[in-house]
């Protein structure tokens, strides 16, 4: 049984490829959770999820002290299985000792009143039978309320765990007509100081800048605004995709650029737009980089908007 068909690795994320949490092996079965809030992914574009994603991971560690995400896995409304901690790791999200070392645990990306699409219920499927026969994991699946008082994962998905809806067949093997989209729309990201003469990654969305991952062959496109304080017209900026690697340290690393433009300035603000068809080599992932080359007093240079589509073929 391959992994689920619509898996987002840590790799993927720019996280460390294994989880620094505790071993475990939990073997007992699946554990469902949820967010306490709505978070209205559903209607979002994928990218909102990824963001999603890492700003929990975010408040794991920073708020609550923990080694990691809390969950091994999370399923979003688009189908998509995210790897948390991943396999053979201790839990942080299931309240007791017993839960957090016997089970792995899945948190479908929806609150209280958001809709439970019929993607994420078929990735939870299908996350499910992927551990039962990668780990030997059991086929029990459970609420995170089966191990201590609280409210999670909600009545109507507490109600699919008990009635056996996440103990069904997964659909499997889906045949793609069409890429998929990954929209990025800068929503919930301050404005970016550029410094002068190097290369700057562009922020997509909070904490995210990747575009398009190892194995992934798609179309780019990726919009900027700059605010450019001090800045004589008929000065040169420089935008470009780039591939990024990884090093032997696991952090990501610029490897080479996919081509450059280098529009002039024409005074005060300015939008640049990249595209480019890109086939990204295993193990890399694409960033879209901008620099300028003025120095000076009062030269203040900001990325104040930005958008990027991906059409993408896996």
């Amino acid at each position: 049984m391959p992994r689920p068909e619509k898996f987002v690795s840590r790799a993927d994320l720019g996280w460390s490829p294994l989880s620094p949490a505790d071993y475990a092996d939990p073997t007992q079965g699946l554990v469902v959770h949820y967010d306490g809030a709505d978070q209205n992914l559903a209607t979002l574009g994928h990218a909102a999820c990824v963001a999603y994603w890492q700003s929990v991971r975010s408040y794991h560690t920073s708020v609550n002290g923990w080694a990691d995400i809390g969950y091994s896995h999370g399923a979003c409304p688009h189908g998509y299985v995210f790897e948390g901690r991943g396999l053979c790791r201790y839990q942080a999200a299931q309240g007791t000792t017993t839960g957090n070392s016997n089970y792995y645990s899945v948190t479908l990306m929806c609150g209280p009143s958001d809709e439970i699409t019929d993607a994420q219920v078929n990735a939870v499927r299908q996350l499910r039978e992927w551990l039962i026969e990668a780990t030997g994991m059991g086929t029990a699946v459970l609420g995170h309320r089966d191990f201590v008082a609280t409210l999670c994962p909600g009545d109507p998905l507490y109600g699919m765990v008990t009635s056996g809806v996440f103990a069904q067949p997964a659909t499997w093997g889906e045949e793609k007509h069409m890429p998929d989209l990954r929209e990025f729309a800068g929503s919930g990201v301050s404005n970016q100081a550029l410094p002068a003469s190097q290369f700057t990654c562009v922020e997509v969305a909070p904490g995210q800048y990747d575009l398009a991952y190892g194995g992934e062959r798609g179309v780019l496109e990726a919009g900027l605004t700059l605010s450019m304080t001090g800045v004589p017209a008929g000065r040169e900026v420089q935008v470009r995709f780039a591939l990024y690697k990884q090093n032997s340290s696991g952090a990501w690393v610029y490897d080479r650029s996919l081509g450059l433009d280098a529009p002039v300035h024409d005074g005060g603000s300015m939008h640049l737009v990249r595209t480019g068809v890109v086939d990204v080599p295993a193990g890399r992932r694409v960033r879209l980089e901008v620099t300028h080359f003025v120095t000076g007093p009062g030269v203040e240079v900001q990325v104040t908007s930005r958008y990027a589509r991906v059409l993408y073929w896996a």
